[in-house]
C-alpha cells in the first residue's frame, strides 16, 4: 500500500567511512514531491527531561551561590575579628606555637628525610635549680 504513494526514491553515493559515513536518500511522493525527514522531533518525554535537568542544574547554581556567599561571611567576620584583636595590642604569632617535622636530617643532603633521616624529639627546656 505504502508503494502506492511512492512516485520514486534516489539513492545518492556515500561519503565519508565507518561511523562517520553517510548517504543521502531523496523520496519522491506522488502529489508532494520530495519529501525531507525532520532532523529531529523532540518528544514530549524529552522536553521534560531537559526542563527537569533544567531546574536541577539552577537549583545546583543557587546552593553554589549561597555556600560562596557563607564563605565570603567566614571570611569578613574572620577579617573583623582579626582587626579588632591587632587594635587590642594581641598578634597572634607572638602566641603561635612552633611546630617541628620531627626529623632531623644527617649527612644525606635529601629532603624530607632521606635514608639516613632520624627521628628527633623536641628538647626540652632545662630548669636551673637555685
Amino acid at each position: 500500500m505504502l508503494n502506492e504513494f511512492i512516485e520514486k526514491v534516489i539513492v545518492h553515493e556515500g561519503e565519508g567511512r565507518g561511523n562517520d559515513r553517510r548517504q543521502r536518500i531523496d523520496i519522491y511522493l506522488n502529489f508532494i514531491g520530495a519529501f525531507e525527514v525532520p532532523a529531529h522531533i523532540v518528544t514530549p518525554a524529552e522536553v521534560e527531561e531537559q526542563r527537569r535537568q533544567q531546574e536541577e542544574q539552577a537549583a545546583k547554581e543557587a546552593r553554589s551561590k549561597e555556600l560562596a556567599k557563607a564563605r565570603y561571611e567566614k571570611r569578613k567576620a574572620e577579617k573583623r575579628e582579626f582587626t579588632a584583636r591587632k587594635k587590642r595590642g594581641f598578634s597572634p604569632r607572638r602566641n603561635r606555637k612552633r611546630r617541628k617535622s620531627g626529623l632531623h636530617i644527617t649527612g644525606s643532603g635529601k629532603r624530607n628525610g632521606g635514608r639516613n633521616a632520624k627521628p628527633q624529639s623536641r628538647p626540652s627546656r632545662l630548669r636551673k635549680n637555685p
